[in-house]
């Protein structure tokens, strides 16, 4: 500490020296206010203090101070230090890209998140966060194909995650559920609901997203001359609305979807009869 101090007070202009004290009142002294003073001190004096850039971007994105985030990471963008030269041994560094897509994703500036993340991936090609978030830009700009893609990336790489971030894979789970239901591939997209639901159990978006699924699959089958199928279908969909409705009465989409289910028993008399 002493000597931080020292460094400091020798040139008040160097710029690593408050990033190493910043890291000390964080990891050693557990002061965050006092770091983030010192990782802004430090970025301000010089965009080369990457490490100081992340911290600070990331306190900024615990508080949800999107517009910080952006700045910071642009910045480092900007200075040419993310990417390595051609050639260059040096590892680059994706997480400004990585902090980019989010904020564009938030912002639903789906073109430029997906150019974000892919240069971020491109940096670090094992990083499942940015897998999910392009996955996301490209589920929410229309790209099926290219979202199923990424997810499934993502998913291949779930191994390697840690215990507490392995909480949190139920998301990419439902996101590539949900894209299956978009292209129509419903047997998939019920079995992917379902298998969320073993890790999030009675997760109310996930288990409306299901019942509207096997609504559609119902219409579906009708659609195709298939039933029996499009009866087996409804029948579940109003034995899963049944159990909702005893907890969360009050919301529409279940009342929707609970609606179609019945009208499909309501064709199937009228054809048969």
């Amino acid at each position: 500490y002493a000597s931080f101090l020292a460094s400091i007070q020798a040139d008040l202009n160097y710029a690593p020296a408050y990033t190493r004290l910043g890291i000390y009142y964080a990891d050693y002294k557990k002061d965050k206010s006092r770091a983030k003073r010192c990782f802004h001190k430090a970025f301000e004096l010089s965009s080369s203090e990457i490490e100081a850039a992340e911290r600070l971007a990331k306190a900024f994105a615990n508080k949800q101070e999107w517009d910080l985030v952006e700045a910071v990471a642009q910045r480092v963008v900007d200075s040419g230090k993310a990417k390595p030269a051609p050639g260059s041994k040096r590892k680059g560094h994706s997480w400004p890209y990585a902090a980019l897509g989010v904020v564009q994703l938030n912002k639903q500036q789906y073109t430029k998140s997906i150019v974000s993340y892919q240069a971020a991936l491109r940096i670090s090609p094992g990083d499942y966060h940015s897998w999910v978030g392009l996955g996301e830009s490209y589920h929410n700009s229309g790209r099926y194909i290219a979202a199923t893609k990424a997810f499934e990336h993502a998913e291949a790489l779930e191994a390697t995650l840690s215990k507490s971030e392995s909480n949190n894979i139920w998301f990419s789970k439902y996101m590539l559920a949900n894209v299956k239901r978009e292209l129509g591939e419903y047997d998939e997209a019920i079995t992917r609901y379902e298998d969320v639901l073993t890790i999030r159990l009675n997760e109310f978006g996930v288990m409306i997203a299901l019942l509207q699924t096997l609504t559609e699959s119902s219409w579906k089958n009708l659609d195709t001359g298939l039933f029996n199928d499009a009866a087996k279908s409804a029948h579940r969909a109003l034995e899963i609305a049944m159990a909702m409705a005893k907890k969360t009465p009050n919301v529409f989409n279940l009342w929707k979807a609970a609606g179609d289910a019945c009208a499909v028993f309501s064709y199937i008399k009228a054809k048969s009869g």
